[in-house]
Formats: structure tokens, C-alpha cells, sequence
């Protein structure tokens, strides 16, 4: 049994696809019972157990031989922070896992995970990373880099709206920007892979680098609107996050990870990577699905 928690995430939910597509039996876990209905009719096994309930847990991992971990609380307020979800929810987890005699995890982490990292998001992912060195299972890390559908998306339908597009900084860092579907798909093979090492991180990008001004220059030309930057500094917004954090902690993570984006090198995608689990989906190819799609 493969065991998906977080399955009704964008991430999740594309990973189930994929594995009942190949015959795979999954369990699809979900604190929304509701929202497992799509994977039952796919055929998967729904079960309602919740990161923040860790006596939910066993019930959720019985027969498990591979656990894909995607759950997180990026965007999570109130109850459903990231304290709850991606650090004690997932440390509980872990040690669920092992219990349970998991066989191997694979861990939907991400670029730059580290525990000194100034967004916090990052910082529980080093965490999930840690616990899970240290509990001696089989695994597998993700390291994605940002998501296109979270950071490109937005640049597609401001310049549709003909919206003035806010960057921080210049906007001229490179990013390996990476399509969740690619994500999903390294995670479903990394699953149903023979054994490997015990250890075993992946850095999974797009497969070129484009700065935000880049992406805003091009999607403009796909449009044939020109579309007007404004450009907030740094400094601006590590005030707003600072104001923000206590009010609105997702809008501040944002605009706190906004800050590391711009500031921070961020190293191509290794060539094997896509080699081995490509092609991946390129920042044109992806501004002109969502053209598509709005068309």
C-alpha cells in the first residue's frame, strides 16, 4: 500500500492520479472527508486522519509500505498553522512511520530548506528532514524549487487584467521555477522505485531559470499587452512582513519568501534530473497554458 497524506492538496491529488493510473493501490489520507470523494473514484482507499490529531495517525499507516508526504500549511491560518501541520504534525508522523514499519518515505520538501532559514515554512521542512534522517527509515527528499502554479500564475493574470505587477527588488534573479505536476511525477517514481540508499535528496526544478521581470517581459509578448512594473524594495518588505506577520502570517510569509527569492542564488536543476524524470515543463510552455486556459 502506498499511503498519500496531504492527497487533496494540489500536489496530492496529482500523485494520486498518477499512481492509480499505473495500478498502484493507494490510500488517499485527508483531514476533509469530503474532499476525498475524487481519489475514491479513482480507486483509492479514503481515510480521514489529521496532522494535528496524532492519535489519527496508526490508523491511517496499517499496511503501509510506502508513505508520500505532501501535506503542508503554507497557507494555513489560525488552528492550521505551520507550528501544528509541518512541525508536531509532521515529527508526529514520522514517528507513526516508523511504528508502523514503513518501508520508505518520500518527502515533498523544498530548495533551501534549512533550519536557519529566515521563512519558517523552510525551516519546518528541515525539521521534517531532520526527523526523518534520524528515524532510520528508507527516504526519499524533494528538494522543489517554487512552484510556478504559486509564483508565475499570478504574473499570467495581472498582465491579463492589465493590473500593475508589484516585484520586490529588480525582479532580475534567475529561479528554476518547477510545474507541480513534474513534482508529482519524481514523487511517484521515486515510490515505486527497488530500494535505494537510505538516503536519498532529489533537486527537482524547471528546466531553465527565468527572473520574475523575465516572465512578466514574456508573458506580455504572448499577450500583446505591455504591462507596467512597479517595484518594491527589500527593505519595504521586510517592514510589511514584520507588520504582517501577527495579523495576516501568510501574506508576510509570502512576501518574506518574496525577499529570498530575489536575493538568493539559486543553482540550476541538475542536468540528470530531468534526464531521468523528464521533460519538465518550461516557463513558456506554462505561461501559454494559462493563456489557454483563459482564452
Amino acid at each position: 500500500m502506498i499511503t498519500v497524506v496531504g492527497a487533496t492538496g494540489k500536489v496530492g491529488a496529482e500523485i494520486v492520479q498518477l499512481l492509480r493510473s499505473r495500478g498502484a493501490p493507494v490510500r488517499a489520507v485527508s483531514r476533509d472527508e469530503r474532499r476525498l470523494t475524487p481519489a475514491i473514484a479513482m480507486g483509492a482507499v479514503g481515510c480521514v486522519a489529521d496532522l494535528r490529531r496524532p492519535e489519527t495517525l496508526p490508523a491511517a499507516l496499517e499496511r503501509t509500505r510506502v508513505l508520500i508526504l505532501t501535506a503542508n500549511a503554507f497557507l494555513g491560518r489560525g488552528a492550521n498553522d505551520l507550528q501544528r501541520v509541518d512541525v508536531a504534525g509532521q515529527a508526529a508522523l514520522v514517528d507513526s512511520a516508523r511504528n508502523a514499519g514503513v518501508e520508505r518515505v518520500v518527502f515533498v520538501s523544498a530548495s533551501g530548506a534549512d533550519a536557519h532559514h529566515p521563512v519558517d515554512l523552510f525551516r519546518a521542512k528541515a525539521s521534517t528532514e531532520a526527523r526523518l534522517q534520524e528515524s532510520g527509515i528508507g527516504t526519499v527528499v524533494l528538494r522543489a524549487a517554487p512552484f510556478m502554479e504559486t509564483w508565475l500564475g499570478p504574473v499570467v493574470a495581472q498582465v491579463l487584467q492589465g493590473a500593475i505587477t508589484t516585484l520586490v527588488g529588480q525582479g532580475v534573479n534567475p529561479i528554476p521555477f518547477v510545474a507541480r505536476g513534474d513534482v508529482a511525477r519524481v514523487a511517484v517514481e521515486a515510490a515505486l522505485a527497488p530500494s535505494g540508499p537510505r538516503l536519498r535528496r532529489i533537486a527537482v526544478g524547471g528546466p531553465e531559470r527565468i527572473s520574475f521581470r523575465a516572465a512578466v517581459e514574456l508573458a506580455g509578448q504572448l499577450t500583446g499587452r505591455a504591462s507596467t512594473i512597479r517595484r518594491r524594495s527589500p527593505s519595504w518588505a521586510r517592514v510589511s512582513y514584520c507588520m504582517l506577520r501577527w495579523t495576516d502570517p501568510v501574506r508576510a510569509r509570502l512576501l518574506r519568501t518574496a525577499v529570498w527569492l530575489e536575493e538568493t542564488d539559486h543553482p540550476p536543476t541538475p542536468a540528470e534530473v530531468p534526464s531521468t524524470y523528464g521533460p519538465f515543463v518550461s516557463a513558456l510552455a506554462f505561461l501559454q497554458s494559462k493563456l489557454r486556459a483563459s482564452a
